[in-house]
């Protein structure tokens, strides 16, 4: 059972998000923190498998999630559950340390399968925009994702 971390700042994605993870198995949520503010002590205690962070108010705010993650729990997966993201803000998400970026307003079984393909490693973001080789490499049992 890996443990999760899910760092938000609106109950309504709460729910939404908890309604996707009770569809996965294998996740237990540890803690469900307030993302406008620093998660360092969350993140030193719980010491998660999996920390998903709900895109916050502010994309500064959201970013500065996945950075304190990626210092404090390396080896954890990162994902930003998100509306929309750009590629200016794609490319900052993903220097901050996500390992993927999931769209918000998916059905719960979807994010559910998403999640853990996520996870496991099973499943990639290959943007056509900036690795147009990578796609048509990818190995057949991977399925490369474009955006």
């Amino acid at each position: 059972m890996k443990t999760l971390l899910l760092i938000a700042s609106d109950p309504a994605s709460v729910r939404t998000i908890r309604v996707g993870l009770r569809q996965a198995q294998g996740f237990r949520v540890v803690a469900t923190i307030d993302g406008r503010a620093s998660a360092r002590t969350a993140l030193l205690h719980f010491a998660p498998d999996v920390v998903i962070v709900d895109d916050i108010c502010q994309r500064s705010y959201s970013v500065a999630r996945l950075r304190e993650a990626a210092e404090l729990v390396p080896g954890a997966c990162t994902v930003l559950v998100a509306h929309a993201v750009d590629g200016s803000s794609l490319d900052d998400v993903l220097a901050a340390g996500a390992d993927a970026v999931i769209h918000k307003p998916l059905p719960p079984a979807t994010f559910a399968v998403l999640l853990t393909e996520v996870v496991e490693g099973r499943l990639i973001n290959v943007p056509r925009r900036r690795r147009p080789v990578a796609a048509s490499a990818a190995p057949p049992h991977m399925r490369a994702v474009g955006s």
